[in-house]
């Protein structure tokens, strides 16, 4: 005597309707932005660094969007460092931290008048 055993077809399909309901789960929305902190700045302003980070308080942002901002940043050429992250402040709430770190500003200059006066003139940020 053999005996066939079959699948269960109910625990079959209950299997697919669990996978496809992770399938089809909404993502979860990313945090809303409560507060932007930024650090680092001595000659750049608060709202050139606000601008170029396209975050603004009040709106959702995930984690590519802190990607971005640094990347903006980062191509303005006014930093050698940025470090954008998010802390939570409160649920469904974060802070956004941005620390920079400026390139150090070089000016000169010269005059010279046929080479009987020269003067020169270099000021540099430590």
């Amino acid at each position: 005597m053999m005996v066939v055993v079959a699948p269960r077809v109910g625990s079959a399909l209950a299997l697919i309707g669990i996978l496809l309901s992770l399938v089809t789960r909404p993502a979860p929305a990313p945090p809303v932005v409560e507060r932007i902190e930024i650090h680092g700045n001595a000659h750049t302003r608060d709202k050139t660094i606000r601008r170029e980070l396209g975050i603004a308080e009040a709106e959702r942002a995930g984690a590519s969007d802190l990607a971005l901002a640094r990347r903006r940043l980062l191509s303005l050429g006014y930093f050698l460092a940025v470090a954008v992250s998010s802390l939570p402040s409160a649920p469904g709430r974060v802070t956004i931290d941005v620390d920079v770190v400026e390139v150090p500003h070089v000016r000169s200059g010269g005059f010279s008048s046929s080479e009987n006066f020269i003067a020169e003139c270099t000021m540099r940020q430590n």
